[in-house]
């Protein structure tokens, strides 16, 4: 009797890990509430539009903290547009597994947990913001990621004398 082996070709195994597209959708959220802030200063935001723009405001960090520390709203415009092009550096970054991207995600988290403590000690707690940046934090100090955000190991060359 001839013994038979199967093959099975398995899928490419992916380098990113899942928790990096919900970082990365947290981020793309922080832009469309940047971007609505922006609309909401220029024009009379109504509707759907309006109720989107407070709530995203609220629970963005930056673009609430944009709206709390400046009311002239050329400096709003101003702050949002730098942070839609920061969040941008970092999703990028994100996306392309970059290890300063990570290093700058975790010090930015850091920012919004100050900042929700801040919140929380003025009796304007933000619970779920405070979670979510609790649990960006946690997942990325995880060891996968920690690994797949890993600098590359650069092979010691011996110099013969």
């Amino acid at each position: 009797m001839k013994s038979q082996t199967a093959e099975v070709e398995l899928p490419p195994q992916s380098r990113r890990p899942f928790g990096v597209y919900a970082i990365v959708g947290l981020l793309m959220m922080g832009v469309v509430a940047a971007v609505l802030e922006i609309l909401r200063v220029q024009t009379r935001l109504f509707g759907i539009w309006q109720t989107a723009d407070e709530i995203l405001r609220e629970y963005s960090g930056p673009t609430d903290l944009a709206a709390y520390l400046f009311t002239d709203p050329t400096l709003i415009i101003i702050a949002n547009v730098a942070i839609i092009l920061f969040w941008f550096l970092l999703i990028v970054g994100l996306w392309r597994m970059q290890r300063w991207a990570w290093l700058m995600v975790m010090l930015f988290t850091g920012a919004n947990l100050i900042f929700t403590l801040f919140r929380y000690f003025n009796d304007d707690p933000d619970y779920l913001s405070m979670l979510i940046n609790v649990a960006v934090t946690f997942y990325l100090n995880d060891r996968n990621v920690q690994r797949a955000y890993a600098r590359p190991k650069v092979a010691a060359t011996r110099v013969s004398p």
